[in-house]
């Protein structure tokens, strides 16, 4: 077994060496297939928030009803924002995403512990 000095002289941070919490916050998005790339570049379009990511997600359920057995599709948006701009952002999402249709999906925000945002490169 190999120990690393350097690893184990380290000593944990302190509570206090830890940025506050609620300088961002997360977003995730759950939507219909097929939304997640249009509903990205909107968003990045029209509130300049870049620190986002759109991904697909598959699952099985059932129907609380007759117990059928059905396989669901999804795209899902994670967004981080500051804490100030974040129920904007949410508003942003809500609509564009079309989930002011019943049974279209789900929004949830959340505290970050610790965030950065993306950083744009310039050409």
């Amino acid at each position: 077994m190999v120990i690393i000095p350097a690893i184990m002289d380290k000593p944990a941070p302190a509570m206090a060496d830890l940025p506050a919490r609620g300088e961002y916050r997360v977003l995730i998005c759950i939507m219909p297939a097929g939304r997640g790339t249009e509903v990205l570049e909107a968003l990045r379009r029209e509130t300049g928030v870049i620190s986002a990511i759109a991904h697909h997600a598959r699952g099985i359920g059932t129907h609380s009803l007759r117990h059928r057995v059905y396989s669901d599709e999804k795209q899902i948006l994670t967004v981080l924002v500051d804490a100030g701009r974040a129920d904007e952002v949410f508003h942003f999402l809500y609509f564009s995403a079309g989930l002011d249709t019943p049974h279209a999906g789900m929004i949830m925000m959340g505290h970050a512990f610790r965030g950065a945002g993306v950083v744009p490169l310039i050409e």
